[in-house]
C-alpha cells in the first residue's frame, strides 16, 4: 500500500500551504526574565486565582524580595526571581514539572530537600503548582518602579484597587446610543453599522477594499452561522438567483435551520465551560451533562431572548413556569452552574462547597460580565475595583445553593442528588447502552461480588484486628459505580428510569452567608459577609439579598438594561465570531486592565440595538451580516497594510481559521457521510466509577462517528482528535476566544488521520456513483470542499496526478489496509494479517476493502483538499 506516501507526495501536486509558527517552546523559555510572556488569559486567571495564594502563603515569609534574610538566594514574588532561582540555579523550568527543583522541593521526595521545611503542603495544593508549571508557569508579575498613585493604590487594605478606580473606565459606563457618523460616502453604506467602520477608515486615509465574489460570500456566511459549507444545490440557488434580496434569503434560510443552534450553541459551550465530567484528578463522568447542551441548542434555534436565556440558566428554578415542560428546561438550564470541574477527591465537604462557588463566580462573572472576579478570593483584586469583602458576598450566593451534579458513589461525602424529570414524551431517556459493555459490567460485578465474599470471610475469621478491613471497604466503594451502571440500563440495552434525571442548582435548605477567609483559607475565617450583589460597576453600595441565596436578584441584575457590561460582552462576542475579532480583543476582561474597544462607538450603537431588539441574538446577527463591511473580500491593500497591518479597522475581512469542530463537520458535508439527525442522549452515559468504558472506548467513538461535532462525548481528559489539534476549548476554563494556530502538524494530521482516509475513501465512492465524466468528477471534489471549480492549472495537475497513480498498479487495484491500520499492520505476516483480519470480523468491526487505482487516486485527490489550507479557511 502506498497511500502513506502518496499523502507526502499529493500536497506539492495541488498547491497546498503550510504555515509554521515562529514562536517554538524553546524560545518561548528564552524571553527576558522582565518582558511579558505571551499567556492566554485562561492561564493568567489560574495564576492569579490558583497559584499566587499559595506563594504568599506558604512562600514568601522566606523567599521574597523584601524579607530581611532571603532563604537560598531564591525569590518567589517576581517572574524574574525562579526564573534566575537561587544557588540552585533557576527554580522552575516552564512546561516541566519533574525537572523543576521547586517542584521536586515540595513534593518532599527527597528527605535532604523539602519545602516548606515544616509542614509538607496536601497534595491538591501541590497538584495545582505542578498545573501551573506544566502551563509553562505563566506570570504576569514583573519588577517595576510604580508610581505615586499607582503605589497609593496598592497601600489600601488587601492591597487591591479602590473603587473610585472605576468611575471613569469606559465598560462601566451606561450604554448609550452614539449618533451615527457622518462620512464622505454615504453610498456605501447599507446599515448604520457601515457609517461606524467607514468613518474611521476615512479619519485614517484608509479605503475599505471591494466585496467578496458571490461563492465566497455564500461560503463565508454557511460557515459562520451554520458551521459547514454549502451545499451544490445552495451554492447553484445563490448564483443563479439575480434577486437584490438574494443574499437575504440566504442569511435567514440558515437562521432558521437546526445547524444556527448547534453552530452557536457550540459558541456558548465554550464560554459555559461544557464537559460531561469532573476533570481534575479523578474523572468523574457526569451522566446526564447532555441534557443541558441540548438546551442550549434548541434555546438558539429559538431566538430565546438573551436576557431570559441568562436568567434561566442562573435562576431556572425560581422562576414561575406556565407548564409542567417548561418547568423541566427551567431545572435543565440550571445546568450551566453544575457542569464545571470540580475535585471529587476533596475529603473536606466545606472546602469542596467552597472551590465549587469560586468556580461558578468565575464562570458567571467571566462568562457575563467580563470580569474576574474570583480573582478577589485570597485578596482584593489587584487590577480591577473588586475587594475580597465583595466577592464573599457573593460566594455567600453560591453556598446557599445546592449544585446537583450526580458524582461517583465511591466517595458518598461528594455526591449530590439530581433533579428527577418529569414523564414527557419530549423527555428522552437517552442513548441504549453497548450489549459489550453491560457485559463487561455484568462481569466486573461477579468479579466484585466474589472477592468481597472472600474478604468478608477473611475479616470474621481474622476479627476487627484484620488487615482485609480496608481492602473490603475499598471493594465495596468500587461495586458501587458497577451496580448503579446496571440499574440505569437494562438487559436489553435501554436507559431506565433511573436516567429520567438532569444536572442543575437549586435553593439549600439552610441558607449561610460566607465569612470572609484570610488569604482564602478556610481555617482563618473573618468577619460574616451578608450575601448579596457586589458594589460593583457604579452600585454605590452592595445589594443586600432580603431572602433566598440570592441567585435571582443576581442574575436579574445581570440580565438588566441598566448593566453596563452584560450587552456589551455578548455583543463583542458574537462579532468576535463574524470578524475573527473583538470589537474588544480581551473578551473575558472587560476590566481596568483588558484592552480599549477598537470602535467604542460601535459597540455602544450593537449593544443598544441588542436591547432594544428585546435581546434577540438571531436578530443582532442578521443586523451585522447584511452590513456591507461583512460582504469585504480578503483582498489585501498595500497602502492600507501599511497603515493598519492587523486590521484592526476592518478595511478588508480578515481570513479565519475554522475551527476543529467546523473543520470535521465540513469533511463530513463533503464525504456525502454526514448525519444531520442530533442523538438522543450521549456515550457518556454507559460509564461507570470502574472506567467500564475506557478512554480507548471514547476515543473508538470519537474516531468512528459521523454526526455533528458538537454532540461528540465531551470527556476533560479525553479530547477529540480534531479538537486536540485545532485548538479546541479547554473545558475547565471560561474561553470566549479560542487560540488560533497554523503549524505543520494540522496539515500531517488531515494526511495521516484514519478517519480523514476514511472519509476520503466515501467521498471518492460518492464520486464515483455520480453519471459523470472524470473531469466532471475532478470539478464536483472541488466545488464540494473549496466552492468554487478548479484553475486550468490545478485541472491539468489532478489529471496529471491520475494518470501517473494509475501507472504505479500493475494489478490496477490497491488495498487500503495500511491507511486504515498503520504502519504496524505492513509489518505483519501473512498469517498474521489474516489472524488480525478475522478477529476484526468476529468483533463487527471494520475491514478495509478492496479498491481501484482510479477510486484510490479520486479518494486521494479528496483527502488532499481536505489538507489544503484554503479548505481550513474562510476568506
Amino acid at each position: 500500500m502506498v497511500r502513506k506516501s502518496l499523502s507526502s507526495l499529493i500536497p506539492v501536486c495541488f498547491g497546498v500551504v503550510l504555515c509554521v509558527s515562529s514562536n517554538s517552546a524553546v524560545q518561548a523559555q528564552m524571553m527576558n526574565s522582565e518582558s511579558e510572556a505571551e499567556f492566554s488569559a485562561a492561564d493568567i486567571q489560574f495564576f492569579e486565582s490558583k497559584v499566587r495564594p499559595l506563594l504568599i502563603t506558604h512562600c514568601q515569609s522566606c523567599h521574597a524580595s523584601n524579607s530581611e534574610r532571603i532563604r537560598g538566594g531564591l525569590v518567589l514574588d517576581t517572574r524574574a526571581g525562579w526564573q534566575v532561582g537561587g544557588v540552585s540555579g533557576p527554580a522552575i523550568i516552564p512546561g516541566n514539572p519533574d525537572a523543576s527543583p521547586f517542584i521536586q522541593a515540595i513534593r518532599w521526595d527527597d528527605e535532604d530537600f523539602q519545602m516548606p521545611p515544616k509542614r509538607r503542603l496536601s497534595d491538591r495544593d501541590i497538584a495545582i503548582f505542578e498545573e501551573w508549571v506544566r502551563r509553562g508557569a505563566p506570570d504576569p508579575r514583573v519588577t517595576r518602579t510604580l508610581d505615586a498613585d499607582e503605589a497609593k493604590a496598592l497601600a489600601i487594605p488587601g492591597g487591591g484597587v479602590p473603587k473610585s478606580a472605576g468611575d471613569d473606565h469606559w465598560s462601566f459606563q451606561p450604554i448609550t446610543n452614539p449618533p451615527v457618523p457622518e462620512v464622505a460616502k454615504p453610498g456605501w453604506c447599507d446599515d448604520d453599522i457601515d457609517a461606524f467602520i467607514l468613518a474611521r477608515l476615512e479619519s485614517e486615509g484608509i479605503s475599505p477594499v471591494r466585496d467578496a465574489d458571490k461563492a465566497t460570500l455564500l461560503r463565508r456566511l454557511s460557515f459562520d452561522l451554520r458551521g459547514h459549507q454549502p451545499s451544490l444545490e445552495e451554492y447553484e440557488a445563490f448564483m443563479s438567483d439575480r434577486s437584490p434580496l438574494a443574499f437575504e434569503t440566504a442569511v435567514d434560510r440558515f437562521l432558521d435551520s437546526r445547524a444556527f443552534g448547534e453552530r452557536w450553541g457550540r459558541h456558548w459551550l465554550d464560554v459555559a465551560r461544557f464537559a460531561e465530567s469532573s476533570g481534575k484528578e479523578t474523572e468523574v463522568p457526569y451522566h446526564q451533562a447532555w441534557r443541558y447542551r441540548d438546551w442550549v441548542i434548541d434555546a438558539l434555534n429559538d431566538d430565546m431572548a438573551y436576557d431570559d436565556f441568562i436568567v434561566a440558566q442562573l435562576a431556572g428554578d425560581l422562576l414561575a413556569v406556565r407548564s409542567v415542560e417548561d418547568a423541566a428546561n427551567n431545572l435543565v438550564a440550571t445546568g450551566y452552574l453544575a457542569v464545571g470541574s470540580k475535585s471529587h477527591n476533596e475529603r473536606n465537604r466545606r472546602q469542596f462547597v467552597l472551590d465549587v462557588a469560586d468556580e461558578q463566580i468565575d464562570a458567571v462573572t467571566q462568562g457575563l460580565l467580563g470580569l474576574t472576579v474570583a480573582c478577589a478570593r485570597c485578596h482584593d483584586h489587584k487590577y480591577d475595583p473588586v475587594s475580597q469583602k465583595d466577592y464573599y458576598r457573593l460566594a455567600g450566593v453560591f453556598t446557599s445553593t445546592e449544585t446537583l451534579f450526580g458524582g461517583t458513589q465511591d466517595n458518598r461525602a461528594l455526591r449530590s442528588d439530581m433533579y428527577t424529570l418529569p414523564h414527557l414524551d419530549s423527555i428522552s431517556l437517552g442513548l441504549p447502552i453497548p450489549v459489550q459493555i453491560r457485559q463487561r459490567a455484568e462481569a466486573a460485578e461477579k468479579r466484585a461480588m466474589v472477592e468481597i465474599e472472600n474478604l468478608r470471610a477473611q475479616v470474621e475469621r481474622e476479627g476487627r484486628g484484620s488487615e482485609a478491613r480496608q481492602k473490603l471497604r475499598q471493594r465495596t466503594n468500587a461495586l458501587a459505580p458497577i451496580a448503579d451502571l446496571l440499574e440505569r440500563y437494562g438487559e436489553d440495552g435501554m436507559p431506565t428510569e433511573k436516567m429520567r434525571t438532569a444536572m442543575g442548582v437549586r435553593e439549600r435548605g439552610t441558607l449561610v452567608d460566607a465569612p470572609l477567609l484570610i488569604r482564602g483559607e478556610l481555617d482563618k475565617p473573618s468577619d460574616v459577609m451578608p450575601r448579596g450583589i457586589p458594589a460593583i460597576v457604579h452600585r454605590k453600595q452592595p445589594l443586600e439579598v432580603e431572602g433566598g441565596s440570592g441567585r435571582y436578584e443576581f442574575a436579574t441584575w445581570i440580565a438588566s438594561e441598566s448593566n453596563p457590561l452584560t450587552a456589551r460582552v455578548m455583543v463583542n462576542r458574537v462579532w468576535l465570531h463574524l470578524f475573527g475579532k473583538g470589537i474588544v480583543s480581551s473578551t473575558e476582561n472587560f476590566g481596568l486592565e483588558g484592552m480599549p474597544p477598537t470602535h467604542p462607538e460601535l459597540l455602544d450603537h450593537l449593544a443598544s440595538r441588542f436591547i432594544e431588539s428585546d435581546w434577540s441574538i438571531k436578530t443582532l446577527i442578521r443586523d451585522i451580516v447584511t452590513s456591507h463591511v461583512y460582504r469585504l473580500s480578503s483582498r489585501e491593500s498595500t497602502r492600507a497594510m501599511v497603515l493598519d497591518p492587523e486590521n484592526l479597522l476592518i478595511w478588508r475581512m480578515s481570513p479565519k481559521r475554522l475551527e476543529g469542530e467546523a473543520i470535521r463537520d465540513a469533511i463530513l458535508h463533503a464525504s456525502g457521510n454526514f448525519n444531520t439527525s442530533p442523538p438522543l442522549g450521549s456515550q457518556v452515559g454507559w460509564a461507570g466509577g470502574g472506567r467500564l468504558i475506557r478512554d480507548d472506548d471514547l476515543k473508538k467513538i470519537q474516531n468512528s462517528s459521523v454526526v455533528r461535532s458538537v454532540y461528540l462525548p465531551q470527556v476533560r481528559s479525553v479530547m477529540p482528535p480534531f479538537l486536540a489539534v485545532f485548538d479546541g476549548a479547554e473545558s475547565s476554563f471560561v474561553v470566549g476566544d479560542r487560540p488560533e494556530t497554523n503549524v505543520p502538524a494540522q496539515a500531517l494530521f488531515l494526511l495521516n488521520n484514519e478517519w480523514v482516509i476514511a472519509q476520503s475513501d466515501v467521498m471518492a465512492t460518492d464520486l464515483l456513483n455520480q453519471r459523470m465524466s472524470d473531469q466532471d468528477r475532478i470539478t464536483s471534489a472541488f466545488e464540494r470542499t473549496l466552492g468554487r471549480r478548479p484553475s486550468s492549472s490545478e485541472r491539468s495537475a489532478t489529471q496529471a496526478f491520475f494518470e501517473d497513480f494509475g501507472a504505479m498498479f500493475d494489478a490496477g487495484t490497491v488495498m487500503n489496509e495500511t491507511a486504515m491500520y498503520g504502519d504496524r499492520f505492513a509489518r505483519m505476516s501473512d498469517q498474521r494479517r489474516e489472524a488480525f483480519l478475522r478477529r476484526r470480523k468476529a468483533r463487527g468491526e471494520d475491514v478495509a476493502s478492496v479498491m481501484s487505482a482510479r477510486q484510490a487516486a479520486l479518494s486521494a485527490l479528496c483527502q488532499s483538499l481536505f489538507a489544503s489550507a484554503e479548505f481550513r479557511y474562510v476568506r
